[in-house]
């Protein structure tokens, strides 16, 4: 089991974003079609009792948009020349409706972690993008700019999404050194027996398993997520992505919030 067509999100920046690097890499690793995809909106005209405030944009507007999305296109295509199979996927659009769209011709989005005081004309919505486009997904931090995913710490919860994100990464754990099991309950027999299943699972599609550990769920999940694999030294997390609604994590706060927010190390989720 291998990608064999990556996406990767870019902005409309004067620079490429170093995911485009961790992309390239992936790529280049599992001999995979890299393709390149953007979206920027014009923001709508805004009037208040009979006054716009914002005026639609002009053509001369339209144009400057037009000429910032090739220049974009030619960033990322100069970044991914080491690679043979490169498409890139840009329009304007609002960058939710283009990658959702487009997310069909790829077996994985590799996306960014927006700021909270994002412009969503331009940044994508990285939770409403794991919720709709039917692929798995490489949250990256924007200071991370490799990702060897040798050790990786596989978050287990018995649910739909995260046995489907363990399907998802496949390709990522049957080359690693060592995949760690952590499950955040009290150990029980039950709670063993949840992770031996899982151990002979990865164990029978060749996955070098190493530690299996249950980690009492008091306290901040997510926290204990990531320190757990901070303290194992491991660049990749897989976990299951909003098992909960989103509208009730994003009210009350949950795991999948957190780790997207602020996750040091790649992410793989699938919901």
């Amino acid at each position: 089991m291998s990608f064999a067509a990556l996406m990767v999100h870019v902005e409309i920046e004067p620079h490429v974003p170093r995911r485009v690097d961790i992309a390239v890499d992936l790529a280049e690793r599992f001999q995979a079609a890299l393709i390149g995809v953007a979206g920027w909106a014009p923001h709508p005209a805004f009037a208040a009792e009979g006054v716009v405030i914002d005026a639609e944009y002009t053509a001369r507007e339209f144009e400057d948009m037009r000429v910032r999305l090739a220049e974009t296109e030619a960033a990322f295509r100069q970044a991914a020349k080491p690679l043979r199979n490169v498409e890139w996927r840009g329009s304007l659009e609002m960058p939710i409706d283009v990658v959702l769209r487009e997310a069909r011709a790829a077996d994985l989005l590799v996306l960014g972690r927006a700021q909270r005081s994002a412009d969503w004309y331009s940044s994508l919505d990285v939770g409403g993008t794991l919720l709709r486009a039917g692929r798995p997904v490489l949250v990256v931090p924007p200071d991370i700019d490799r990702l060897s995913a040798r050790r990786i710490v596989v978050a287990w919860k018995d649910t739909r999404e995260c046995r489907r994100a363990i399907v998802d990464a496949m390709p990522f754990l049957t080359a690693a050194d060592q995949v760690l099991l952590l499950q955040a309950c009290e150990r029980t027999p039950e709670a063993e027996r949840r992770l031996d299943d899982v151990t002979a699972y990865l164990v029978r599609h060749r996955v070098a398993v190493g530690a299996k550990t249950c980690l009492p769920a008091k306290g901040t999940v997510a926290a204990k997520l990531l320190s757990f694999a901070a303290d194992e030294k491991a660049d990749l997390l897989v976990a299951g992505g909003y098992g909960h609604s989103r509208l009730g994590e994003w009210i009350f706060g949950g795991v999948t919030k957190e780790v997207i927010e602020k996750s040091p190390i790649c992410c793989l989720l699938s919901h």
